[in-house]
């Protein structure tokens, strides 16, 4: 049984919250995503519940932060991705091969010292509601259909790079 609810004040003002950060999206969807990682959360510490494991919001937090969609049927954790902050105006993009291995590529000369950033936004320049909800309670990234439509160029770049090199 799930422990949360609209009724509850703290889940009540994170919806609100996420709301104002991204008022493109219906506070139904924010609601039902909050909801859903809610509801992950008690089955995983239900599962563990009696078996002498420790575990912890933060470790389910830390573990779940660090998941990217590989696709829409594929979820993975890769090593290093959550070290690179994310950024409207990514110098880097992610490029995967057919074989299963990734790149990340430089999408423009890069001074030493200067911080590394991918953007975590949907590559392909379309708006998806679905997932703009995901991305704002996944990451707290508020995102909107005329922000996303730039994306489409790093996508590109990004193709013609594996391209290049292999």
């Amino acid at each position: 049984m799930s422990t949360w609810g609209f009724d509850d004040e703290a889940t009540a003002m994170a919806v609100s919250d996420f709301r104002k950060m991204a008022p493109e999206i219906p506070e139904y969807k924010i609601g039902a995503a909050v909801g859903i990682r809610l509801q992950e959360l008690d089955k995983y510490s239900e599962k563990y519940k009696n078996k002498n494991v420790k575990t912890s919001v933060s470790m389910y937090s830390t573990l779940i932060s660090r998941a990217i969609g590989l696709s829409d049927d594929v979820t993975a954790i890769l090593p290093m991705h959550d070290m690179i902050n994310h950024s409207t105006n990514p110098n880097l993009a992610m490029a995967f091969a057919v074989d299963g291995n990734f790149k990340l590529i430089a999408l423009h000369d890069i001074p030493k010292g200067e911080e590394l950033f991918l953007t975590y936004q949907d590559s392909t320049g379309k708006w998806d509601e679905d997932k703009a909800t995901w991305l704002l309670v996944q990451w707290g990234i508020p995102s909107s259909p005329a922000e996303t439509a730039q994306f489409s160029q790093v996508d590109e770049k990004a193709s013609f790079a594996l391209d290049e090199s292999g």
